[in-house]
Order: C-alpha cells, then structure tokens, then sequence
C-alpha cells in the first residue's frame, strides 16, 4: 500500500537536499548518499510508540497487522513499535 505523506515527506527533503548541494557539487557525493540511504531506510522503519500514545493507534485497520508489541517491556507496558508510515 503506497503511503502519500510518506513519499510527499520524502520528495520534499529530496528537493531540498538536491537544491542545497547541487548534483554538480561532487565533493558532496557522499552526503547525498548517506542522505538517500537514510530515505530508504525510512520507508521501512519503526518508532517506538510508548504507553499511553501507543492506544491513539490500537483501533486503527492497520495496527494488529503491523505495530509490534514490545514483548520484553523495556519500555513499559503497551509499548508498541509502529511503521513510521503510519505516524504521518
């Protein structure tokens, strides 16, 4: 499923980081790349949402498929960790 406000986010700190160090600046090459794989890793990332937050996100469709119990309660009861996707 294609998340719009994902991909919005990420288009727009694409534009800006492409705008603030233009292509043709290759000394930055390897910023640019640290910046594109941090993008990537976004689109598959969790946040740990801790109690009581974590129950605004309980009763949605998504959330017994997809947010994680912190079973080991490092973070306390009904920490979740939820795809970043759906924080947005």
């Amino acid at each position: 499923m294609k998340n719009v406000k994902l991909d919005n986010v990420m288009d727009a700190i694409g534009f800006s980081v492409f705008e603030s160090i233009p292509i043709e600046d290759t000394a930055n090459n390897e910023i640019r790349q640290n910046i594109n794989t941090f993008l990537s890793f976004a689109v598959d990332s969790y946040v740990l949402v801790q109690w009581p937050e974590s129950q605004e996100y309980m009763d949605e469709d998504w959330f017994d498929e997809e947010a994680v119990l912190d079973v080991e309660g490092k973070f306390g009861s009904s920490a979740y960790f939820v795809p970043l996707k759906r924080l947005l």
